[in-house]
């Protein structure tokens, strides 16, 4: 695929014409959350948007509200035990995807390698070769449990690599990388000096023990940062609200770029994301066995229609190798137009993806019953 044209805006553009000539089609391609956000966060921004002062420009503008970083900050030191000073260490963004671009504008100059463990999400190839980085594909293999195998990167590589982009847990495997796997990583970067971003939008979405942080390893906010949203975790996605922890100096470069394209989410936002993210865990929790019972139901559907999947122990994707590993972008068309059945190629997250694809688990029950019914009829 091209990594010019955005992997969503060209599914999405298939979609219409399909539904347009009047199919059902039943559609697993966008990690859309179709489950509503916590009524309570709802309720906040209904009295934030009221107060006459939040529709000036924020105090610190692109920065974020200082509340709102002393939250992140705070679900930091909660969920992972890890200490950041809110003004020097966190950063709001307009979701976690500006942050791949920003990075990239940041530290990377023409001919500079970004690395990158595939399969991942699409933005991190885009924005690497919308800058003119060499890029560096790990593939990460379903017998490693898609983790990279840092010794097959040759250390010329990693003497030019300037940022090393993460992605777990992982979009689209599930995958999560073990604290020893980050521990390595961080070394490498010290060695070489290059920056991580872990991107970690699914944190909260797993189903047996809780993925770490990066920032868990000791000297790691000196080579990392780690990027989040609301999107995900609180069913927020069009909220466009996230937020950039870790190493200050690049937090820093990152907030000078932003200074001269947006003033910052919506105040009123970022007050009511600070109070989602002080909220208790019995959101999560829920939301975590909702997502369990959808995960569940289409592993067994798929297994029973000949695809070998790989359970994934968090995020909401459910990655699965195609009957006799026909090629995705072949297997994707043929659901859609026998099955109108619509799930994403594997191959867009790279060569290792090339006869996977990915099921989104923003669909209700009743639709996968009868997406896995009408699978079922012919496979």
């Amino acid at each position: 695929m091209d990594s010019s044209v955005y992997l969503s805006a060209s599914i999405r553009a298939q979609l219409e014409a399909q539904r347009g000539a009047g199919d059902d089609v039943i559609d697993f391609t966008i990690g859309n959350p179709d489950f509503p956000p916590p009524p309570e966060i709802v309720d906040h921004l209904a009295r934030s948007i009221a107060d006459p002062g939040n529709h000036r420009y924020a105090a610190h503008e692109s920065a974020g509200e200082r509340d709102y970083r002393e939250a992140v900050a705070g679900m930091y030191r909660r969920r992972f035990d890890v200490t950041l000073d809110a003004t020097r260490n966190t950063l709001a963004l307009l979701g976690c995807k500006e942050s791949a671009h920003y990075l990239c504008m940041a530290l990377v100059e023409p001919g500079d390698v970004v690395m990158i463990c595939e399969p991942a999400y699409t933005t991190y190839r885009g924005n690497a070769a919308l800058f003119g980085a060499e890029i560096h594909a790990i593939q990460c293999r379903p017998e490693h449990g898609y983790l990279p195998d840092w010794s097959e990167v040759p250390a010329s590589v990693l003497r030019r690599t300037k940022i090393l982009f993460l992605n777990y847990p992982n979009n689209p495997t599930g995958a999560v990388m073990p604290l020893d796997a980050f521990e390595k990583a961080v070394a490498l970067a010290h060695e070489y000096g290059f920056v991580i971003c872990n991107d970690s939008a699914y944190a909260e979405l797993y189903y047996d023990a809780p993925p770490p942080s990066v920032l868990s390893v000791p000297g790691a906010l000196e080579v990392a940062v780690e990027v989040g949203s609301l999107s995900k975790s609180f069913n927020l996605c069009g909220w466009r609200l996230g937020y950039m922890v870790g190493h200050p100096g690049v937090v820093e470069r990152v907030l000078r770029l932003k200074q001269f394209t947006d003033a910052g989410p919506f105040p009123a936002l970022q007050q009511a994301g600070a109070a989602a993210l002080r909220l208790s865990d019995t959101f999560h929790r829920d939301l975590r066995a909702r997502y369990r019972v959808r995960r569940d139901r289409v592993v067994d559907g798929l297994r029973a229609c000949g695809y070998d999947v790989f359970p994934p122990p968090a995020g909401m994707f459910v990655w699965a190798r195609t009957p006799d590993a026909e090629r995705s972008d072949e297997h994707v068309a043929r659901l859609l137009r026998e099955h109108r059945i619509a799930c994403n190629p594997g191959g867009v997250y790279g060569l290792s993806g090339t006869s996977f694809v990915r099921f989104a688990l923003s669909v209700n029950e009743a639709l996968i019953e009868e997406a896995m019914y009408r699978l079922g009829k012919s496979f």
